[in-house]
C-alpha cells in the first residue's frame, strides 16, 4: 500500500472524484460543508485528547485510544452528544491517517451500493470508515487496542485482506 509522497508538501485532506464503473467501488469528494464540519470536529477532538495540532499522529492516535480507555473504564463520562464525541475522534483518526499515510477522506461506494465518508489510502486499496471504526471503540467490552493496531499496520505497510489497488478494502 503506497504511502503519501513528496514528504513534507502539503496535501489536501480530502479527496478529488474517484468515479468509476457503477458496479465497482468507488469514491466522491465530500462538498464543502461537510469538509467544514469535518475540519470543525478536527478541532474538538484535539481538545478532547488534550493535543494540538503539532503533534505527531502516532501521539495522536494514542491519545484516542486512551480516551477511550478511560470512557470504558469510567474515569471519564462524555459530556454533551456522545455522537459529538464520536464524530470528533472519528475525524481526528482520520486526519491522523492523512497526516501519516496521506489518506483523504473521501465518499465511498462499495461494490453492493453501501458504503460512507471514510479516509482511503492514496491508491484507493484501503477504506477506513473512521466513525464506525470508533463507535465500536466506545462500546462496553470493546477492543480498545483496535485503533492502535490499525494505525499500526498500516503503517507498517500491513494491508488488511482484499486491499489490492482500487477495491477500497473496509476496515471498520
Amino acid at each position: 500500500m503506497p504511502t503519501a509522497s513528496n514528504e513534507g508538501e502539503p496535501t489536501s485532506r480530502y479527496a478529488e472524484d474517484g468515479s468509476a464503473d457503477e458496479l465497482a467501488p468507488s469514491h466522491a469528494p465530500l462538498d464543502a460543508e461537510l469538509r467544514s464540519t469535518i475540519d470543525d470536529f478536527i478541532a474538538h477532538g484535539l481538545e478532547l485528547v488534550a493535543m494540538d495540532r503539532a503533534s505527531a499522529p502516532s501521539e495522536i492516535v494514542a491519545a484516542i485510544a486512551g480516551f477511550a480507555d478511560d470512557v470504558q473504564n469510567g474515569t471519564r463520562k462524555l459530556t454533551g452528544k456522545k455522537r459529538n464525541a464520536l464524530m470528533a475522534l472519528g475525524s481526528l483518526y482520520g486526519e491522523a491517517l492523512h497526516r501519516a499515510l496521506g489518506f483523504t477522506f473521501a465518499l465511498v461506494k462499495d461494490a453492493g451500493g453501501g458504503g460512507g465518508v471514510a479516509c482511503i489510502a492514496p491508491d484507493r486499496s484501503v477504506a477506513v470508515y473512521v466513525l464506525m471504526l470508533l463507535e465500536r471503540l466506545l462500546e462496553p467490552g470493546a477492543d480498545r487496542t483496535a485503533v492502535t493496531r490499525i494505525y499500526d499496520r498500516l503503517v507498517a505497510n500491513e494491508s488488511p485482506p482484499g486491499a489490492l489497488p482500487h477495491a477500497y478494502a473496509a476496515v471498520t
